[in-house]
C-alpha cells in the first residue's frame, strides 16, 4: 500500500510523470501531487515506475511498512511442534 507521494524540489517541470498519470499529478513549472490515497491505490503498480521514469528522480514513493511482532515478542508454537 502506498502511503505518500512527494515531488522534491528538484523537479524541472517536464511534465512526464502528469502525462502518465494525470489523476496524481499536475505540472506547470514543477510537478505537484494533486491525488489522494485513493487515487495512490488505483495506481500503485504503476506509480513506482513513473517515479524511475522521471528524468531527476524528483518523485518519491512511500510503501507503508508491513506491520511486524511487537518487540521482543515470540512467535507461538504450533500444536505439531509441541511434543
Amino acid at each position: 500500500m502506498i502511503r505518500a507521494v512527494r515531488v522534491l524540489p528538484s523537479c524541472i517541470g517536464c511534465g512526464v510523470c502528469a502525462y502518465l498519470c494525470p489523476d496524481v499529478f499536475r505540472c506547470g513549472r514543477r510537478a505537484r501531487v494533486v491525488g489522494g490515497p485513493e487515487d495512490f491505490a488505483a495506481w500503485e503498480p504503476t506509480l513506482p515506475e513513473i517515479a524511475d521514469l522521471c528524468p531527476v528522480l524528483a518523485i518519491e514513493v512511500d510503501r507503508a511498512r508491513p506491520r511486524s511482532r511487537a518487540r521482543g515478542a515470540r512467535p507461538r508454537a504450533s500444536r505439531a511442534s509441541r511434543s
